[in-house]
């Protein structure tokens, strides 16, 4: 891999993205361990919120990768 050297402010920028992500990923697998593994169902507002985490998960990523293509 060769060595690319960022300006600091898009290095920011991605490992801010990169946390987030991770966050969310988090938030997803808590719900999963909690509901899914227990034989619980989501309630209408558990629902719409996963559904919302994984929208602005994508919205993420794209963000990153776009960033990743710049380089």
């Amino acid at each position: 891999m060769n060595n690319i050297v960022m300006p600091q402010e898009k290095l920011t920028n991605l490992k801010e993205l990169v946390s987030r992500v991770e966050k969310i990923d988090i938030d997803l697998k808590r719900y999963d361990l909690i509901y899914v593994e227990n034989g619980f169902r989501f309630t209408k507002n558990q629902s719409v919120e996963m559904q919302r985490y994984k929208k602005v998960k994508k919205e993420y990523q794209k963000k990153i990768n776009e960033i990743i293509k710049t380089l």
